[in-house]
């Protein structure tokens, strides 16, 4: 059967956003069996509505030809599988939904079944998920034997380094095998292409839930091929394949797949389900216009995202994504995604083609790219301030670890490598390259790769633990364990106030470069007093007053006051008032500047050390004061 052509036009994706009125009911008996928050309160309920939205979203896709409709359908579908598994009209339409999709590409293979694929693979990825958590327990262990601390350091970045290597390689040894399977099925593909993998697969810090962001190269020349047009049809019909597999896991959480009815995200109060049922797990890149970074891209445009985006490319047309104009137009993000891949399947050469090409082009456009390159990194200090981080994580009632811990190292680690023409993707790797040019010495270069061992291991650990990829800490705005206390189930508590002194020392070194003028050698220098400050914020007070007997002295009296200041109101907040009032005491005589800022503090203590607790709550000093010692320190 020949492949039937589904070109997308403006005039078909309008039509796919049009609810009918089956569509607007549906959502209604949605909306009435959720909760404030969007979330089922009868699972079974909801499936049945996601079957019926299902095929509703099956018959548009087929009568538009419109390939998005569907991946919503294939989502829907399952979504109803997962809530009611034994449910055999869900199952069989499932099949059938499946068998059309292979029927309509073209695919006359007998038995092919996309649903046995799905769950062959289920099992691949079971597999490696607990390969993952037996090496975790194995090289983390609770209990370890005392070791010298720059030894123990050492050790935890090389385990870190060497289990994100495993989880790489096991995660594209399972996309490989799946590939081939979708090639079986088409009985060989018409040109050659090649498979790259992007984001954390291609930095080598993928965690056994993440998201497989990806794209299609093509050889160069097949668009000069008189069939190119079917050629190019019949590798988004390979992709669609492939996608639907995937969300056969039934990981793929349905606001993910942006179905306007339900997650309408540019319209304000549009997005209000929540599937909080659907595992979060290996899935497609996410289809909202933020996002699609897989081969079928972003084929419609948005009021905020106003143009078509396909990642199934022959390779000189890929490396038009990357020309500072395309770029600008596609917000900058999927100029620099595309800037670190990997290879993943298919022809190695046209891959090694693409990556020539992307170190071309990146040496070519330095000097026109430096107004992009400012303005992105001005963006991500801005969306993963270190600094604004610190100051919230003690109030916050939750924490979303992926942007607090993982990108506001990460992004900022990558961004040196580019400046510095680093062709490296990995995180750890760019910190070696940046060490051997002399760029950074040793101690900071450990530094680095101490935070970025913390990051990973803190996202990997909570990934495990949940079985999804949960980001949110939470607590109870009247919780003891608050979110940063949580987080030192992962890793200790001096690694997580370690994490954030080298956070905002790097983000200061990046405030401060100039792409056009680097300098030959990186200086981190910070001060002693923010590892104190930073304990303090993060509300580790016994960590603060332990540190203090610990080293009981500092390199400047300056620093050595507020030093004190804050291990005074460590004791405070331990309700030491004895110990917090004899601190006090000394600052005040030590430096008498500090004397009106810490009266109140003075007076509060003293009440309370005479058990005079009227009138006596403690006032924290002028709320400019902290935010200055913060950024004196870096």
């Amino acid at each position: 059967m020949p492949i039937k052509s589904t070109m997308t036009t403006s005039a078909n994706i309008l039509e796919s956003n049009h609810f009918t009125e089956d569509e607007i009911y549906l959502r209604e008996d949605l909306r009435k069996n959720c909760d404030e928050n969007g979330e089922e309160v009868d699972p079974k309920l909801a499936a049945e509505i996601f079957h019926k939205l299902g095929l509703l979203y099956q018959d548009k896709g087929n009568k538009l030809q419109n390939k998005i409709c569907l991946i919503q359908s294939a989502t829907l579908l399952n979504a109803a599988v997962a809530r009611q598994p034994s449910n055999e009209k869900f199952r069989s339409d499932l099949e059938a939904f499946c068998f059309n999709v292979l029927s309509t590409a073209g695919v006359n293979k007998k038995n092919a079944d996309l649903v046995k694929i799905s769950n062959k693979t289920a099992k691949e990825i079971k597999h490696m998920r607990k390969i993952v958590l037996r090496k975790m327990r194995k090289n983390f262990p609770r209990l370890t034997v005392f070791k010298p601390k720059r030894r123990r350091e050492q050790n935890f970045i090389k385990r870190m380094e060497s289990i994100q290597e495993i989880i790489s390689q096991m995660y594209k040894e399972i996309m490989k095998n799946l590939f081939n399977e979708c090639i079986k099925l088409f009985e060989g593909l018409p040109c050659k292409f090649a498979i790259a993998g992007l984001g954390s697969l291609a930095r080598n810090e993928i965690t056994p839930y993440s998201d497989f962001e990806h794209i299609i190269l093509l050889e160069d020349g097949i668009e000069d091929h008189e069939n190119y047009s079917k050629i190019h049809e019949q590798f988004r019909w390979f992709s669609l394949i492939f996608l639907i597999i995937l969300i056969n896991l039934q990981e793929t959480i349905i606001p993910s797949v942006a179905i306007p009815s339900l997650n309408d995200y540019t319209t304000p109060g549009g997005n209000w389900f929540y599937d909080a049922y659907t595992t979060r797990g290996i899935t497609l890149d996410r289809l909202m216009a933020h996002a699609c970074k897989n081969p079928l891209g972003r084929t419609f445009e948005t009021k905020d995202k106003p143009w078509i985006t396909e990642l199934i490319q022959p390779v000189n047309k890929m490396l038009e994504y990357l020309k500072p104009d395309v770029s600008l137009k596609n917000g900058y993000h999927l100029g620099e995604i595309l800037l670190q891949s990997c290879y993943v399947s298919g022809d190695k050469d046209v891959y090694d083609q693409f990556k020539t090409g992307v170190n071309r082009m990146t040496k070519e456009n330095k000097l026109s790219s430096h107004s992009q390159m400012m303005q992105e990194l001005d963006e991500d200090l801005k969306n993963f301030d270190a600094f604004t981080d610190l100051m919230r994580m003690r109030e916050t009632t939750q924490c979303n670890i992926k942007r607090v811990f993982y990108r506001s190292i990460t992004l900022f680690v990558s961004a040196l490598g580019r400046m510095y023409g680093i062709d490296e993707a990995s995180s750890f790797s760019i910190i070696k390259s940046l060490k051997e040019k002399q760029i950074i010495v040793h101690e900071p270069a450990e530094k680095l790769k101490l935070a970025v061992a913390v990051a990973c291991k803190v996202r990997l650990s909570r990934y495990m633990e949940q079985k999804s990829q949960k980001d949110h800490l939470k607590s109870d705005a009247n919780d003891e364990e608050h979110v940063s206390l949580q987080l030192t189930k992962y890793v200790k508590m001096e690694q997580i106030v370690r994490y954030f002194v080298t956070a905002l020392s790097l983000q200061k070194v990046i405030r401060g470069l100039n792409y056009l003028k680097l300098p030959d050698n990186l200086i981190f220098d910070t001060k002693p007093l923010l590892k104190y400050v930073v304990a303090y914020k993060l509300g580790y007070y016994e960590y603060v007053i332990l540190q203090w007997k610990m080293e009981q002295m500092c390199p400047s009296s300056s620093d050595l006051v507020w030093i004190k200041y804050y291990v005074g109101r460590a004791h405070v907040r331990k309700e030491s008032w004895q110990k917090a009032l004899k601190v006090f005491k000394d600052i005040e005589i030590e430096n008498g500047d500090l004397k009106n800022a810490i009266s109140g503090d003075i007076n509060a203590a003293e009440n309370l050390c005479w058990g005079n607790a009227e009138g006596a709550s403690l006032s924290f000093p002028a709320q400019s004061i902290p935010t200055i010692v913060i950024y004196q320190s870096l």
